[in-house]
């Protein structure tokens, strides 16, 4: 882990490395945006690869991973909730963010929706009474610690509003004791990480990795580490004369001096049409 990031000896660690993996959904409903695993950017928090989100020319648009694991959890279950980011291209505030949608009374329905932003954990820009984790910054690797940091609500219940309104989970969950988190009703998943939904003239482009969550039932953290596809190298050919094993594939060397290198496959962007359901849920 290069830079050092929370991942803990007690966690579970689990790769992911395409679209429908471990819970993860990729989901973009921007004509012209991508959710894309690739290498890089820079020094990711956990191995050499990270989850790619991009609006493309529109802001208003998403770009997201959503997990349908969590489909009613309470909200109060939850234990730990982290997360890194690297931010390339926003509007000077949004940099990819967390949505949980919340069910209040059980029916199954998402009664409202929950958000973690980067741009609202200072003193200055947020609740003074929460940790501050400091100022995002354009091109470098950030932890953000949600389930300490400052959270509001769509519907601005328990008073949690949008920058200095922002307040913790416990200050909703007083207003709301029941809270579950639930998937949509198309399936898709109920904790969300995305850019975009926000100025339609910008361009959001940011990635995620090391995506870490823990429930009080399951009492260990499950930290996602978000890698490119690697495709296995294809046996060398054997050589005139040499030693060789019989494979399903044919003849394999025993003893070769070249070295095959494995080729990274960028997973193609699942696209949802704009307009479905309801594009925030």
């Amino acid at each position: 882990m290069p830079n050092g990031s929370e991942f803990r000896r007690d966690d579970v660690l689990t790769t992911v490395t395409q679209d429908g993996q471990a819970g993860w959904q990729f989901v973009v409903t921007s004509p012209d945006g991508a959710v894309t695993l690739e290498s890089g950017p820079g020094l990711p928090p956990i191995g050499n690869g990270s989850v790619r989100l991009a609006t493309g020319t529109n802001g208003d648009w998403s770009a997201e991973i959503r997990n349908t694991a969590f489909n009613g959890v309470p909200l109060r279950e939850l234990t730990d909730l982290r997360y890194w980011t690297y931010g390339v291209q926003n509007n000077g505030q949004q940099w990819p963010y967390i949505i949980l949608q919340i069910d209040h009374d059980g029916d199954g329905d998402v009664d409202d929706l929950l958000f973690f932003e980067p741009g609202f954990q200072t003193p200055g820009s947020g609740n003074p009474n929460l940790p501050d984790q400091g100022l995002p910054v354009l091109n470098t690797w950030q932890d953000w610690n949600a389930l300490a940091g400052g959270w509001w609500s769509e519907n601005g219940i328990g008073g949690l509003t949008p920058g200095t309104g922002v307040g913790p989970l416990s200050q909703y969950l007083a207003a709301e004791p029941d809270s579950t988190i639930v998937n949509s009703a198309s399936g898709l998943g109920g904790v969300r990480v995305l850019q975009g939904f926000a100025s339609p003239d910008d361009v959001f482009l940011g990635y995620v990795d090391a995506f870490s969550i823990q429930t009080r039932d399951a009492g260990i953290t499950t930290t996602f580490n978000f890698e490119p596809f690697l495709t296995p190298p294809s046996p060398p050919r054997p050589r005139p004369g040499g030693l060789a094993l019989a494979g399903a594939r044919g003849s394999w060397p025993l003893f070769t001096c070249e070295k095959s290198l494995w080729s990274v496959h960028r997973s193609r962007p699942f696209i949802v049409p704009g307009g479905f359901i309801d594009a925030r849920r």
